[in-house]
């Protein structure tokens, strides 16, 4: 409700402002732990996994929503691009803060760049919960580029009791496709 209605608005103050600060607390820890996995995700898809953690800290405290900034700010990062800035919410101009700096420019090839590294992060994102949620441990992660711009990772699962270890293998194709994603195979 914070952002659809908007509790700065004085006919919805009373509604928006408890669903706005439950949001800000719930979000804290997985707005933060986003910045690691974009700095992973960035390290395999061979961007600037460095960048994206000092422009996440830099940058992202300076958003006025306290979990925001710290994603956006290492996409930013990680791209070499600038966002942020002027934006117009019903037909009045907001004046947000920047993230990064724009070494590269916001185009085509930044927008599918952006793709996989939210694809790859949400995927390491997704292996973190599993791993959490099991009772068997992920042991090791090997994040590996591979050929036509794809990605190959490789799980590795401590099975509790019997001492062996099994791997899953999950391999995103090349992205060069056009829209900018192939399907996701279990291999």
């Amino acid at each position: 409700l914070d952002s659809r209605v908007g509790y700065k608005d004085e006919h919805y103050r009373e509604l928006g402002w408890a669903s706005a600060r439950m949001d800000d607390l719930l979000n804290f820890v997985p707005a933060r732990l986003s910045v690691a996995l974009t700095m992973l995700a960035a390290w395999a898809l061979r961007l600037d996994g460095w960048a994206a953690l000092r422009v996440a800290q830099v940058d992202g405290p300076r958003q006025p929503s306290p979990n925001a900034g710290w994603p956006e700010g290492a996409v930013a990062g990680a791209l070499g691009v600038q966002l942020g800035g002027p934006v117009s919410y019903r037909g009045r101009l907001s004046e947000k803060p920047t993230l990064g700096l724009p070494e590269r420019p916001l185009d085509a090839q930044a927008s599918q760049a952006s793709l996989k590294l939210f694809m790859l992060a949400s995927l390491l994102a997704l292996l973190l919960c599993a791993s959490l949620a099991s009772a068997n441990p992920v042991k090791a992660i090997d994040l590996t580029a591979t050929a036509n711009d794809g990605v190959r990772i490789t799980a590795t699962w401590y099975t509790a009791g019997t001492g062996t270890t099994r791997p899953l293998v999950v391999q995103v194709p090349g992205f060069a496709q056009r829209r900018g994603l192939a399907p996701m195979q279990l291999v």
